[in-house]
């Protein structure tokens, strides 16, 4: 009689514990393929929006209507170029310390290290040669006279919206920050990068009581049309449509105008950023409300350096919390009673270019900038780059001279001098404005094309800046030899100043995203080339 043997339990246990090691190695090597196959998809896609951002705002740079050095004269109609180097640096971000002397280098607190530079602004006048600017008004058209288009808001129906077209628009790029973790530092995921397009349309009628009474910040939510305000009586504001003439002047352009009720406003100003500038630059259709901690900015940080505490006019302020919501939910004039905390700006409007924004880095080419070597045989490095401050401790020979930095460098780096290492000029009145961020002043710096209209206003500006006693109104052009050297109406006797009264040649733009699954960073460089053929 035959006797049939089963396995053992030592011979099951060792089948078993040999199965779960060959499908633990076939998970492995799923799981493997799996990353490899979103990290590749991941490259893929982040590629596809840098080149997709990239190339729009290359297109947009090499359609700039004004020869890019200070002094424009605003009767040749030729629109402006103006480029604001935020208080932050692309090595890191956060509070800043100094060092002691005799090196007052300012290091800065590092955090994320992916994160960089993402707070400068480009601001131009660009024209198309092919496809037109498109943009919206939340209003209706009336085509009767077509050489005078008038916009009026239908009482029948508030929240009508009509697509308007132009070859010339006043284009912003521009960053917004969302502390949704609430620790006071951007993070990935917080970030995002904004464009947005106002059309110039000189012959627009806006006359319209309904559009007049919007106040600053709706209107340039609802409608994409570049206005500037002009007194008509006293104390009575008109909003009236740019022309490329209009916008030579500082105070006519988008994110200048001071906070006020519209139309009894104060007097615009040259500084920038205003008290309300990124308000004005709210994505299309979209608003400014109270953030989660229910305050206007950080809870108890004054954002915009005015003195006040979480006030309305730091309403998407660089490093507030605020967020944002569609204004098509409501009529005009948009009741605080229907504000919604839900939707954040980035998941609302056409204007968004990139989200997970790791840094928006805009730098100027400086020709007499030197480059160094952190060690010999090392890399040559430039300001903002890892390692220049060490090089240029005790005499070092430059290797060179010229190269993309920030405006103002010597804020972060000590050392030698170069077209744009210092702050602006103090006659250009942008060392007045020194915001907070983070509980501590920054100190900015902008280049602006300018405007020769400043040398004969009529408005004694170096007297208003406590830089002249002698009471004199445009003495650069009064046809006389007001300071007795060099003869009449010569440069040293205007009243203002560019911030830098040097030719820009250039620029360079440095894009970065993060992918927020597989924390793959990705750069794109845009550079732009304002040399004169």
């Amino acid at each position: 009689m035959r006797t049939c043997r089963g396995f053992t339990l030592i011979e099951l246990l060792v089948a078993m514990t040999l199965s779960l090691i060959i499908v633990l190695a076939v998970t492995q090597v799923f799981r493997l393929v799996g990353d490899s196959v979103l990290a590749g998809r991941a490259v893929v896609e982040m590629s596809s929006q840098l080149r997709t951002a990239a190339d729009q705002l290359q297109r947009d740079l090499s359609g700039i209507t004004v020869p890019v050095r200070p002094w424009a004269a605003p009767d040749t109609g030729s629109g402006y170029f103006m480029y604001y180097e935020g208080p932050f640096w692309d090595l890191g971000l956060g509070p800043a310390a100094a060092d002691a002397a005799p090196t007052p280098r300012i290091r800065p607190w590092f955090g994320e290290s992916s994160m960089g530079d993402i707070d400068d602004v480009l601001m131009f006048t660009s024209c198309t040669s092919d496809a037109p600017f498109v943009g919206q008004v939340m209003a209706s058209l009336d085509l009767s006279n077509p050489g005078k288009v008038r916009l009026y808001i239908d009482p029948a129906n508030p929240t009508h919206r009509e697509t308007i077209e132009s070859r010339v628009a006043e284009v912003v790029w521009f960053t917004r920050f969302n502390d949704r973790n609430g620790n006071g530092q951007p993070d990935t995921g917080e970030v995002t990068l904004h464009r947005r397009a106002f059309l110039v349309l000189p012959n627009l009628d806006l006359t319209d009581s309904t559009i007049q009474a919007l106040s600053p910040l709706q209107f340039h939510s609802a409608f994409d049309i570049s206005v500037r305000t002009t007194m008509t009586s006293a104390n009575t504001w008109a909003r009236l449509p740019n022309s490329l003439e209009d916008l030579a002047l500082r105070e006519n352009r988008i994110a200048h105008d001071v906070s006020g009720s519209y139309p009894l406003l104060n007097t615009p100003n040259r500084q920038f950023p205003s008290l309300f500038w990124r308000g004005l630059l709210a994505p299309q259709g979209a608003v400014p409300t109270p953030g989660l901690d229910n305050q206007w900015g950080v809870a108890g940080v004054d954002d915009d350096g005015n003195g006040t505490i979480d006030d309305v006019s730091e309403a998407g302020h660089f490093g507030s919390d605020d967020l944002m919501r569609p204004i098509d939910l409501a009529a005009p004039p948009w009741p605080p009673s229907l504000v919604s905390r839900e939707v954040y700006a980035e998941s609302y409007g056409s204007d968004v270019v990139l989200t997970n924004l790791a840094a928006f880095d805009v730098r100027a080419y400086d020709p007499t900038v030197p480059i160094y070597q952190a060690v010999p045989g090392s890399d040559p490095v430039l300001p903002g780059d890892p390692g220049y401050g060490d090089a240029m401790t005790g005499s070092p020979t430059p290797l060179g001279n010229g190269g993309y930095v920030d405006l103002f460098y010597r804020r972060y780096v000590g050392g030698g001098s170069s077209v744009f290492s210092d702050p602006p000029l103090p006659r250009s009145g942008m060392q007045l404005y020194l915001p907070v961020f983070w509980g501590q002043q920054q100190f900015p710096a902008v280049y602006d094309t300018w405007s020769l209209d400043y040398e004969r206003n009529g408005i004694d500006e170096d007297g208003l800046l406590g830089l002249d006693t002698t009471g004199l109104v445009d003495q650069g052009t009064n046809g006389i030899d007001d300071d007795g050297v060099h003869g009449v109406d010569d440069p040293g006797e205007r009243e203002t100043s560019p911030p830098y009264p040097v030719p820009l040649r250039g620029i360079q733009v440095r894009l970065r995203i993060v992918d927020r699954d597989t924390r793959q960073v990705r750069q794109m460089t845009v550079t732009s080339d304002f040399t004169p053929e």
